[in-house]
């Protein structure tokens, strides 16, 4: 399957990091014992958010299964002058086409990419892209190039599959933090979103090795061995209209 999970990682420790983010976001619970994350339950219930967080040299990462830690660009700009370095968020929902890049340091936003191929007619781009964009695009089915552009950042997210993570919920009992950067966002979807019957490009539904599907771009590059192919745009509406409108109630976007 492609990715459907968030990815925040900072330059301090699992618990440096756990700390900067209650600081604006409420309260994180531990939810079991420390494990390898292929170990470990991480779906969301009605007890919260599901997150794990371990580190690897001298470096947090977090999985975010919320879709909303991750791509906040002012809670992880906040975060990033609270710990005097660099924080980095990415993250992909791909069954609804969405994918989402953020970096910051010492309290200064650096990059920042949000889209989504059900939601708007264009990317919002922030800041000068990663030299790995080139080669390896963020939208990507299985996240090659937000993994690629966390590394030029000096993070190595892939660290998180042989550490011991500990697995918590966020209770969400407060919204992150808002800011300039999000009210940008916002500003820019409500031009560039399409409004209700308006015509939206048909994307390729990808069906994936092991049951289920992701929607790309007309022009996505396949996963080796898979196929797709392109239904109507009104076939995608029924498919993934409430993934998005969650999405958006999350981002705060709707």
């Amino acid at each position: 399957m492609g990715m459907h999970h968030g990815v925040v990682a900072a330059e301090t420790s699992a618990a440096g990091l756990l700390e900067a983010l209650e600081r604006y976001t409420g309260e994180f619970v531990v939810k079991g014992e420390p494990a390898r994350i292929d170990r470990l339950e991480l779906e969301n219930d009605d007890e919260g958010f599901a997150l794990a967080i371990g580190e690897s040299g001298g470096r947090a990462y977090l999985h975010d299964a919320s879709l909303v830690l991750s791509g906040e660009p002012d809670l992880l700009v906040a975060v990033s002058r609270d710990i005097a370095g660099t924080v980095a968020g990415a993250g992909a929902e791909t069954t609804s086409g969405s994918y989402w890049f953020v970096s910051a340091r010492n309290g200064e936003l650096l990059r920042f990419h949000w889209n989504s191929y059900w939601g708007q007619d264009a990317p919002y781009d922030v800041g000068t892209a990663h030299g790995s964009e080139a080669l390896d695009p963020l939208e990507d089915l299985d996240g090659l190039g937000l993994r690629a552009a966390l590394r030029d950042e000096g993070f190595e997210v892939d660290a998180m599959q042989s550490i011991p993570v500990t697995p918590y919920r966020w209770t969400f009992t407060r919204q992150p933090v808002a800011g300039p950067h999000g009210a940008a966002l916002k500003a820019f979807l409500e031009s560039h979103g399409y409004p209700d019957g308006g015509k939206m490009p048909a994307p390729q539904v990808i069906p994936r090795q092991g049951g289920g599907f992701d929607l790309g771009p007309p022009e996505s590059r396949l996963p080796r061995g898979e196929t797709g192919h392109t239904p109507r745009p009104q076939t995608r509406r029924a498919e993934s209209a409430g993934l998005v409108r969650r999405l958006g109630r999350l981002f705060g976007l709707g």
